[in-house]
Order: structure tokens, then sequence, then C-alpha cells
């Protein structure tokens, strides 16, 4: 099965700032498939702290993004969390890791 996916954001006013991302993926069984796989494949292969130049501040928030991004996919699950504020946020991974059934 073969699975395209592409996702865009940006503002329709300013299409200079405009940004996507195309998926394609051939093995996988599903597009549940493609999508983990893309998702794993991303995060794996990006060297931050290469990236950041060494400086783990900027490192440190990046990985916040990315963690932040994954709590507020937890919750627009249904998962419920106390305020907005990201420490609340990032205690809903624990949450949830706690709640994995292996």
């Amino acid at each position: 099965m073969s699975s395209t996916f592409k996702i865009s954001t940006g503002d329709l006013q300013r299409p200079d700032k405009q940004f996507e991302i195309t998926i394609k993926g051939d093995d996988e069984k599903t597009n549940l498939d493609t999508i983990v796989k893309a998702a794993k494949t991303l995060i794996e292969s990006i060297d931050l702290k290469h990236s950041c130049d060494e400086n783990y501040e900027i490192y440190e928030q990046s990985m916040m993004q990315i963690l932040l991004s994954i709590a507020d996919s937890i919750i627009a699950e249904g998962w419920e969390v106390e305020d907005d504020s990201e420490k609340a946020r990032l205690e809903i991974i624990s949450h949830f890791i706690e709640n994995l059934r292996y």
C-alpha cells in the first residue's frame, strides 16, 4: 500500500511564510503505520544538539517544543490537564506513560 500525506501550515495572507511536509511510504500496512514511521524517523534522524551548536539551553528549548507538541496531541485525545502551563502539559506525558498497557 502506498500512502502520501501533505501537511501545510502558514498564513494564507503571507504565502512566503508557508511550511509544508510531504510523507510518502510504500512498505507500511496502514496510513497510521506510515504516520508513526515518519514521526519516528524524523525524531531519530535529527541531531538537535549538533544543530544547536552544542548550546544546551537552545537544545533544551528545542526538546521542550517537541515534548509540548506530544503533550498537546495527548490532550487533544481527551486527557484532561489542570491548566495550560508548560508544567501541567508536560505532566500529562507522565500520566500517559503511567497508564500505558504493556
